[in-house]
């Protein structure tokens, strides 16, 4: 314990909470209560039952590195020392003297509490608060030290992630921690306020946003948003989505099961299809299940292609955390069998069609512009349709999830999988720094041009290695100005491409800072392709 534990003072500006989220979800860490007092629900929800639905919301757990690798090896990252901008690459004189890893203590996990504003409180191993940590204070802490709030769920979860995932990209609780101060540092340093506490995952260039309509989700009621489910509103069918508890969904198996649907057991095959069903047929069972263990159940297409048995896709669902679903990992097999058993409609030339239901439960989750709309679209969210002149402006988004094909979802199911998905995608080295830097005094605002070598990144993606030698990644110009839509298609929006590294060569060479407040016409900056181009050889997935 590095200070004696006080109950915090709270002032009122302190007490703004939505600049505090999960850094796994992206959720607030808190309880929703008051703020859906403002708004309560219309859908004939308790405010007890509301209470117990959110609770999960405030229980936190605080990660923490005791040896600070990644402030030895990024030293302008370091707390105390955390100022807007980032160090020039001849300004780093990196020597670091790490332990090894297996010498090197484990992240150190916390339980916690969130007070108020950027306040939480530590707790010790018997649970007794010991530690105040403020989170935004000039980036300082009380003992100087860097902290991840999460929620306890979303950690739960991300340990299922590196045990049961066959396409994540991090193993280990140090890799997690590492992805996350590396969004964490990169926002503080390019964001124009003190700290946003909403890093952007933008590898792709446009922020993924953590597939979320917007921070204050719980109040708003969404005026012209598409976000199916079983309710009439959309601010209920958004609530049933996301504010269950994801890791415990009531009556999982039998909701899921309503979406079966009757198929024939005999159907016409093309004669390529047929020759490969029938050789599949012939196979082993240990063989199928070795396929089977290869497969990637990621947005498979939702249609049957009857090249095996409906048995094996059946025995795939049962398997749960085994299976092609791993975040299936409490379906209850008993009643997959029970199910089974039943007579099929139509009579005994159908059967129950499990392949189709396990394609639409591979659906992954997606938020964002609903295609279509010309590349001038820019996402409309809660504050640019409050404040907008005209009347007639809507939201312009779309999510996409399990109710996009289903008509039977349990409540959080939605939430779990989204997890899952943040969970599998993130990796460190996932957020990209841009221009938009302060330096200076406090009222200076300087534009420091992009450059190539920006930031070194000395771990590899599951950040259980340090390099040899670092990845330097570059700045992006303009970054607000990249846009995603439904699917992941990235555009510039119309008018505000920005010139990149590779086309302002005398800024470069000089490092200066520019007062010029301008954008770019698309016909300089650079295409998204070109920026592609560019960030592939540094291994990005893009």
């Amino acid at each position: 314990m590095s200070e004696r534990y006080y109950s915090p003072r709270t002032g009122p500006y302190e007490q703004y909470d939505d600049d505090y989220p999960c850094q796994i979800c992206g959720m607030k860490i808190m309880s929703w209560l008051n703020w859906w007092k403002e708004n309560p629900p219309q859908w004939g929800i308790t405010t007890e039952e509301l209470e117990a639905q959110l609770e999960w919301c405030s229980d936190i757990r605080l990660l923490c590195d005791p040896d600070g690798e990644f402030e030895q090896l990024l030293p302008d990252f370091e707390l105390r020392k955390m100022e807007k901008g980032f160090s020039t690459r001849q300004e780093r004189d990196i020597q670091p003297k790490l332990r090894s890893r297996s010498q090197a203590p484990e992240i150190e996990v916390y339980g916690g509490e969130y007070r108020a504003g950027p306040i939480f409180t530590r707790h010790n191993s018997n649970g007794s608060p010991d530690l105040n940590i403020y989170q935004n204070y000039l980036f300082r802490t009380s003992d100087d030290k860097a902290y991840a709030a999460v929620h306890t769920v979303c950690l739960e979860m991300a340990k299922m992630v590196f045990k049961f995932s066959s396409v994540a990209h991090i193993r280990l609780i140090r890799g997690l921690f590492t992805a996350l101060r590396w969004r964490e540092g990169i926002a503080f340093k390019c964001s124009t306020w003190w700290r946003t506490g909403y890093p952007r995952v933008n590898y792709s260039l446009a922020d993924h946003g953590y597939y979320l309509p917007c921070r204050e989700w719980d109040v708003d009621d969404f005026e012209g948003l598409q976000w199916l489910g079983p309710q009439s509103s959309t601010r209920a069918n958004v609530f049933h989505a996301l504010a269950q508890n994801p890791m415990e969904i009531k009556d999982l198996t039998s909701c899921l099961l309503k979406n079966l649907q009757p198929c024939r057991s005999h159907v016409s095959l093309t004669a390529g299809a047929a020759m490969l069903a029938s050789n599949l047929s012939r196979l082993p069972s240990e063989v199928m299940s070795a396929i089977f263990d290869e497969l990637v159940a990621r947005d498979m297409p939702r249609i049957s292609s009857r090249l095996v048995s409906q048995k094996l896709w059946k025995d795939q669902l049962k398997a749960g955390s085994r299976g092609l679903l791993p975040w299936l990992w409490d379906v209850e097999p008993a009643l997959i069998e029970a199910k089974d058993a039943e007579s099929c409609p139509g009579g005994s030339e159908f059967e129950w069609d499990w392949e189709l239901l396990i394609r639409q439960l591979s659906r992954g989750v997606d938020y964002g512009l609903c295609t279509g709309l010309p590349n001038s679209s820019r996402l409309m969210d809660h504050f640019s349709v409050e404040n907008s002149l005209k009347d007639d402006v809507v939201f312009n988004a779309a999510c996409t999830g399990y109710s996009t094909d289903m008509a039977y979802v349990p409540a959080g199911l939605h939430n779990r999988r989204r997890v899952w998905q943040l969970l599998e995608e993130m990796f460190v080295g996932d957020a990209l720094p841009s221009e938009m830097t302060q330096k200076g005094d406090y009222y200076e605002r300087r534009r420091v041009p992009v450059v190539k070598d920006c930031v070194p990144l000395w771990w590899n993606k599951s950040g259980d290695q340090i390099l040899s030698e670092p990845i330097w990644i570059p700045s992006i110009n303009n970054i607000d100005a990249f846009k995603r839509r439904l699917g992941g298609d990235v555009y510039i929006l119309e008018g505000y491409a920005g010139l990149q590294y590779w086309q302002k060569p005398s800024l470069i060479a000089q490092h200066e800072t520019s007062g010029d407040e301008t954008e770019t016409q698309d016909v300089h900056g650079a295409s998204v392709e070109e920026i592609y181009s560019v960030l592939r050889p540094l291994g990005y997935p893009v």
